[in-house]
C-alpha cells in the first residue's frame, strides 16, 4: 500500500510529456537560469554518455570538449529546471554507458550518425511514451539499448537499395526475368537488366521519399541517358549480344517515410540510346 501511495507522489513530480532521447545522442539540454528577479535559459549541449535511475530518479549524463577539455554535467530528467531536451543528431552505439569518451581525444570522441528520417523519429517517441511508464525507466534504457545494438549489427537498408529490391519484385510479378542487379563498370551502374521475351531491358530505378523535389524519373536526365547507353553497349558487347533487341525502362519508387507500401511507376522504353554508340530495339 505505502509503494502505491510514493508511486502516486512521484506522478505528480513526473513531466506528462516525457523526453525521448538514447545513449549515444548529441542533445541540446535548455536549463532555467534564476539571476535574481530574471529568468533566462542557458544551453548546454553534448553527447548523452549514461542514464541511470526510474521515475523521479531517472538521471542522465551529457559530455561535451571544451577548449580541449571534457565537461561532463548530470541533469535529472524530470526536473523543473529543464525547459526542454531537444535532440540535435543520432549517434550509433551498442553500448549503454559511454565511458570509453572520456579517453578519447580529438575526432575519436565523434560518434558515427545514425539518420532518421523525422516521421519515424516521433513515431519511435510515441513508442518510448507509451511504453515508459509499463515497464518503468530500467527497463526502457534495457530496451533502447537492445534496439542500439540490433541497429549496429543488423543495419537497415539504404533507400535506393529498397527500392531497387521492390523494383526487382515488381518486374518479377510482371513476367520480366532479372539477369543482373547491380552490376558495375567504370562509367556507373546499371541498376537492373531483364529480359521481357526476346527483348534485354536496362532499367534504372530511381527512388524518393516524396515527390515534393519533383518526380522522381525527373533524374533520368540528358547526362544520365548517356551514361546509361555507354553502360548498356559495353555489357552487350561482353557478352555477343550486340545485335539483340534492347530498350531503356525507368521505375520511379516513392516510398513514405512513414514506412508502408511504396508506389510503383514504370515506365516502358522511357527514352532512346543517347550518344555515337548504335543501339536498336
Amino acid at each position: 500500500m505505502s509503494q502505491q501511495v510514493l508511486d502516486m507522489v512521484e506522478k505528480t513530480s513526473m513531466k506528462a510529456e516525457r523526453p525521448y532521447f538514447e545513449i549515444g545522442d548529441t542533445v541540446d539540454v535548455h536549463c532555467r537560469i534564476l539571476e535574481g528577479g530574471k529568468e533566462r535559459i542557458q544551453i548546454f549541449s553534448g553527447v548523452v554518455i549514461a542514464r541511470s535511475g526510474s521515475g523521479t530518479r531517472d538521471m542522465f549524463s551529457v559530455r561535451r570538449i571544451v577548449q580541449g577539455e571534457g565537461v561532463e554535467r548530470k541533469f535529472p530528467v524530470h526536473s523543473p529546471r529543464i525547459a526542454k531536451i531537444e535532440v540535435k543528431r543520432a549517434g550509433v552505439v551498442s553500448r549503454a554507458k559511454l565511458y570509453y569518451l572520456r579517453d578519447r581525444v580529438g575526432k575519436a570522441v565523434r560518434l558515427k550518425e545514425r539518420r532518421v528520417d523525422a516521421v519515424k523519429r516521433e513515431k519511435e517517441a510515441d513508442e518510448y511514451r507509451q511504453a515508459s511508464p509499463l515497464i518503468g525507466g530500467i527497463g526502457m534504457r534495457l530496451l533502447l539499448a537492445v534496439r542500439g545494438w540490433f541497429r549496429r549489427y543488423f543495419p537497415e537498408k539504404p533507400l535506393g537499395l529498397r527500392g531497387e529490391e521492390a523494383a526487382a519484385r515488381y518486374l518479377h510479378r510482371h513476367g520480366y526475368k532479372i539477369l543482373a542487379r547491380g552490376d558495375r563498370a567504370r562509367p556507373g551502374e546499371l541498376d537492373l537488366v531483364a529480359v521481357e521475351g526476346q527483348t534485354i531491358v536496362f532499367v534504372e530505378v530511381k527512388t524518393r521519399r516524396s515527390q515534393q523535389a519533383g518526380h522522381p524519373a525527373e533524374a533520368v536526365n540528358l547526362d544520365k541517358q548517356r551514361r546509361l547507353t555507354r553502360l548498356a553497349v559495353t555489357w552487350l558487347k561482353r557478352r555477343g549480344l550486340l545485335e539483340r533487341a534492347a530498350r531503356f525502362d525507368v521505375i520511379a519508387v516513392t516510398w513514405p517515410a512513414g514506412g508502408g507500401r511504396p508506389q510503383i511507376e514504370h515506365f516502358p522504353n522511357a527514352f532512346d540510346a543517347v550518344g555515337r554508340s548504335e543501339f536498336y530495339s
